[in-house]
C-alpha cells in the first residue's frame, strides 16, 4: 500500500463562522485510521494551515488497482456551546478504470481530539463497509507544528 500527500492550489469550504484570528491556531494535525473491507489500511497524517487544502492518496499495487483520494480543509470554528472546534471539509474520490470519481463528501464541525468516523459504500447483511475513516483533528501551535513536520516526511508537491 501507498499512501501520499500532496498539497493542491485550492479548494473552497463552505462559509462557516470562524473564531477572531487572533484565537485561530496556526496548523491543524488531522490523523486518519483507515480500514478497507474491515481490514487496516494504514494511519496517515496530515499537518494543515487553516483554509489551505490537502490531498491524501490511497492505492495499492499498480495505478490500474482501485485506490481512494481525500481532499481536505481545516478551518477554526465556534461550536455551538462556544468553544473552539474543527470545520472540516472532506471529499472522497475512487478510482476505477483508470479514472477518479467523486465518491463522497462531507463538511461537520469536530471538538479537537475526538474521532468523528465517515463510511463508504453499503454495511447491510452484516458486511464490513467498503472504507471506513476515523478522521481526528487537533489544533497545533507554531512550535508543535515545527516539532512534528521535522518527525514526519515531507509532503510531496504536485
Amino acid at each position: 500500500m501507498r499512501i501520499t500527500c500532496l498539497g493542491l492550489a485550492s479548494l473552497l469550504l463552505a462559509a462557516l463562522p470562524t473564531l477572531a484570528a487572533a484565537d485561530a491556531p496556526a496548523y491543524y494535525d488531522v490523523s486518519f485510521e483507515l480500514e478497507q473491507h474491515g481490514q487496516p489500511m494504514g494511519h496517515p497524517r496530515l499537518l494543515l494551515e487553516p483554509g489551505e487544502p490537502a490531498e491524501l492518496l490511497i492505492q495499492k499495487g499498480s495505478s490500474s488497482e482501485p485506490g481512494y483520494k481525500f481532499h481536505m480543509v481545516a478551518n477554526p470554528v465556534s461550536l455551538d456551546d462556544g468553544s473552539a472546534g474543527v470545520a472540516l471539509s472532506a471529499k472522497i474520490f475512487r478510482r476505477k478504470n483508470d479514472a477518479w470519481y467523486r465518491a463522497s463528501s462531507a463538511d461537520f464541525q469536530v471538538q479537537p481530539g475526538k474521532p468523528v468516523n465517515m463510511t463508504l459504500g453499503d454495511r447491510r447483511g452484516g458486511k464490513p463497509a467498503e472504507l471506513s475513516v476515523s478522521v481526528t483533528a487537533k489544533p497545533l501551535t507554531e512550535a508543535e507544528y515545527e516539532k512534528l513536520r521535522g518527525e514526519m516526511e515531507p509532503a510531496a508537491k504536485p
